[in-house]
Order: C-alpha cells, then sequence, then structure tokens
C-alpha cells in the first residue's frame, strides 16, 4: 500500500515538473504571461502620467509669441534709440551754425575774449588755400573737420570767420558750404521766387517758412543785426537756361524783418570771358 502513495507521490512531482509548467495548479498563469502583464501596466501607467502633463492651450501658444515679438521690437528700438544719439552727438560736434551763434556773444570784445566763448577753436590761417583766398585780412576762422566737394574742389563742410576791426571784434559770419555741394547755384525749384513772399516785419523763423530756403550764409554784426543771404535757381520757361539768386534779409536787433532783397548771379560771364592780354 505504501509503495503505490509513494509511486503515486513519484508520478505527480515528475508529471509536475515535465507537464505541470505548461497548466500551474490553483489557476495560475505562465512567468511569460505575468510579465506581459506587467509591461502592459507600465505602458498604461506610462500613458496616464502623459495624459496628466499640463499642456498649453492656444491662448498660451499665442501669448508666448507676442512676447517674443515684444522683445524683438524692444531690442530694435533699443538699437534706434543709440543710432540716434550717435548721430545727434556727432552733429553736435560738427554743428558750425551752433558755434557761430556761441561766438556772436563776444561781439565788441576782444578777440582773445572770443576765443575762450566758443566751443572751436579759432586760428589765422586755413590749410585750405580756397578758404584763405576769400577771407578778409585781420580775421580769425574755424572751420568743419570734414570737408565737401563744391564744383570738384574740396572744401570744409562749413567755415566761420571772425573778422575784427584793431583788437576787437566786428562781426561773426558763417559759410555753410556744404549746402552748394548739390548745386553751386544753391536749392532748385522750379521757379521764380519773389522775395517779398516775406513782409517786413517777419522773425526769421516765419521768414524762411514763407521762402521755403535754408541760409547760406549767416552773419552777427556788432550793432547786433542780422544778416542772412539764401541761394536758390530755376529753369527759365523760356529760354530754358538755369536762372540764380541771392536773397539777402536783414534783421535788427530785436530780430524783426527790416529789409530783403535780392540780386541775380551771374555764373557763367567768368568762365566763359577771354583771358586779358598784358
Amino acid at each position: 500500500m505504501s509503495d503505490r502513495i509513494e509511486d503515486t507521490q513519484d508520478y505527480s512531482m515528475e508529471r509536475y515538473f515535465s507537464e505541470g509548467l505548461s497548466e500551474l495548479p490553483d489557476g495560475g498563469e505562465k512567468p511569460e504571461g505575468r510579465g506581459e502583464k506587467n509591461r502592459e501596466a507600465s505602458r498604461a501607467k506610462e500613458k496616464v502620467r502623459e495624459s496628466a502633463k499640463p499642456t498649453k492651450t492656444k491662448k498660451e501658444r499665442s501669448g508666448g509669441k507676442f512676447k517674443r515679438v515684444l522683445m524683438i521690437i524692444a531690442a530694435a528700438a533699443v538699437l534706434i534709440l543709440v543710432l540716434a544719439i550717435v548721430l545727434v552727438i556727432r552733429h553736435r560736434r560738427n554743428d558750425g551754425k551752433r558755434f557761430a551763434q556761441e561766438l556772436s556773444a563776444a561781439l565788441g570784445g576782444t578777440m582773445a575774449a572770443a576765443e575762450n566763448t566758443g566751443s572751436v577753436k579759432l586760428h589765422g590761417r586755413s590749410e585750405n588755400g580756397y578758404v584763405n583766398a576769400v577771407i578778409p585780412q585781420n580775421a580769425y576762422i574755424a572751420e568743419s573737420p570734414r570737408s565737401c566737394k563744391v564744383q570738384g574742389v574740396h572744401m570744409p563742410e562749413w567755415v566761420i570767420v571772425c573778422a575784427a576791426e584793431g583788437e576787437t571784434l566786428s562781426s561773426v559770419t558763417y559759410y555753410n558750404y556744404e549746402q552748394l555741394e548739390k548745386n553751386v547755384c544753391g536749392k532748385e525749384r522750379k521757379s521764380y521766387l519773389d522775395p517779398h513772399t516775406a513782409p517786413n516785419g517777419s522773425d526769421i523763423v516765419r521768414t524762411e517758412e514763407a521762402l521755403g530756403l535754408e541760409p547760406y550764409s549767416i552773419s552777427y554784426r556788432s550793432d547786433h543785426t542780422q544778416v542772412r543771404d539764401y541761394r536758390y535757381c530755376y529753369k527759365d520757361g523760356e529760354s530754358k537756361d538755369q536762372v540764380c539768386y541771392v536773397i539777402t534779409a536783414t534783421w535788427d536787433q530785436n530780430g524783426v524783418l527790416t529789409n530783403i532783397s535780392e540780386a541775380r548771379i551771374d555764373m557763367i560771364s567768368g568762365v566763359l570771358a577771354p583771358r586779358s592780354s598784358s
């Protein structure tokens, strides 16, 4: 009896190890099945975690783009501001019109006092021979460090001439040669300009607005009057020739226009005149 039980137990263990691995008792599963289930469970948990992550809404995405645009605009604005500051500084360093006005405050005083008044240094001669040919004797000048070309000739962009009577500063005159770089006759217009478009009694601003011209020269006098010259040209409708004019305007010590006149410039006779024989 015991032998049969032992045989049965031996058979059961053999059967368990040989056949029982395919079908486990008590409803068990294959180890491979449990591993697959674990992997599926891991994938399911990963999907849950991914779905739980906050997603950006359309509004949030558009808000991010708007911020980037704002940053680009701000950077461009800063760059423009820096360039504007650089241009202003460069202009002020080369602003002959402003320097002449500063020097005019020394009119009636000594030339030595004038040298200490303005923001530029005065000297007796220019490195430019054409400038030296037109400045009066006993005068001091200041000139632009930058040059321009007038009729193919290199000139300083501007020159300030301080004329003296003895040791007394009598006049300060500013010449804007750069204005003549495009056309030596001045601003090109379509037709004749009546100088009395600016009536007597006008101030400088109203006069120049009426004329639509910038001064070629500004002269400050010791009697506190101011004289400005304007150049312009136009093509005559009948002759088809270029006609050039200079308008001269004078303001008194109160800044009131007291006189305005014009003079036609003959730009060609001097060029065409035959050389005089000795």
